[in-house]
């Protein structure tokens, strides 16, 4: 099937479907994506590889967010299912992760100041501290 052929095939299932724009548009960029890495891939290889390899290749690049893979993903299994009606069975990639947030390290300042004075009247009365 040839890329264009594909892309409007994709399209046609998702506007029966009432998905939203968006979805479209995403779904039409990562299939074309797929569609481009697929050309460069051995042709012995099974439609599950092909989807691994390919999502692995997209997690193991730095320059990306953790959710593109699985965006990704799901755009290639939608295309699979619904408009090829060939279930892809098992897939497994690597997974991307999303890099370790710096925690703020509390100054010198901040541990020894109290951020709120309480006093036992406001306590009392049941106000609750900001």
């Amino acid at each position: 099937m040839k890329t264009i052929e594909a892309i409007q095939r994709l399209r046609q299932v998702i506007r029966r479907q009432h998905k939203a724009l968006s979805t479209e548009s995403c779904y039409v960029h990562r299939l074309s994506r797929y569609i481009r890495v697929l050309r460069q891939m051995p042709k012995t290889f099974s439609s599950d590889q092909k989807l691994e390899h390919f999502l692995t290749h997209l997690a193991s690049r730095r320059d990306i967010a953790a959710s593109t893979p699985n965006q990704a993903l799901n755009a290639i299994l939608y295309f699979y299912n619904e408009v090829l009606r060939q279930p892809v069975h098992k897939v497994d990639a690597l997974r991307a992760k999303r890099p370790a947030q710096m925690r703020h390290a509390p100054t010198i300042s901040e541990t020894q100041a109290p951020l709120h004075s309480y006093t036992p009247s406001r306590m009392k009365s049941g106000i609750q501290p900001i």
